[in-house]
């Protein structure tokens, strides 16, 4: 079963991927450009690796956009609580 932290991942990726291609970008390029090999990007990209938060924000400087628009975590929480997972980590 995918869970919390899968959902949040998958939709970030997603929007990585989206501001990619509107700044019509190859991932070959954009990874480039952030000093990353474009494996590491896809992977990001496919919500399979959590990047951290510097590195977050080096690919919304490369995208023109601030960290909060293209992470859109208000979003992302109302989509992964309407999704009925609730995050179990770190609860003991």
């Amino acid at each position: 079963m995918r869970g919390y932290n899968y959902e949040i991942l998958k939709i970030l990726g997603d929007r990585l991927k989206y501001f990619r291609e509107q700044n019509n970008l190859s991932r070959e390029q954009a990874a480039a450009r952030i000093g990353v090999a474009a494996r590491t990007l896809a992977s990001y990209e496919r919500g399979e690796r959590e990047a951290s938060g510097e590195m977050i924000i080096k690919i919304a400087d490369l995208y023109g956009v601030t960290f909060a628009k293209l992470t859109d975590y208000k979003n992302i929480m109302r989509n992964v609580a309407q999704s009925g997972l609730e995050c179990t980590e770190g609860v003991d």
